[in-house]
């Protein structure tokens, strides 16, 4: 005869893995204030990524938007 085991749901949980995130930050020229956007900007997602429970903070990537021009 078959043997049946019942699970106790109340201590048994089912973990999920989190939501693997990155964010992506650009300012468009490089000018000093505006490198210095830049880092608001890393700061400020790194808070909210890092917040959530539910999300890992894989990277951040940036872009500083540089334009070269040609004559």
């Amino acid at each position: 005869m078959r043997k049946i085991t019942a699970l106790d749901m109340t201590t048994f949980s089912v973990v999920k893995p989190k939501q693997k995130v990155t964010a992506y930050i650009r300012v468009s020229t490089s000018n000093e204030d505006q490198l210095i956007s830049l880092e608001a900007q890393r700061r400020h997602y790194k808070i909210i990524i890092e917040k959530n429970d539910k999300w890992q903070l894989v990277d951040i990537y940036s872009d500083e938007g540089l334009i070269q021009e040609y004559f």
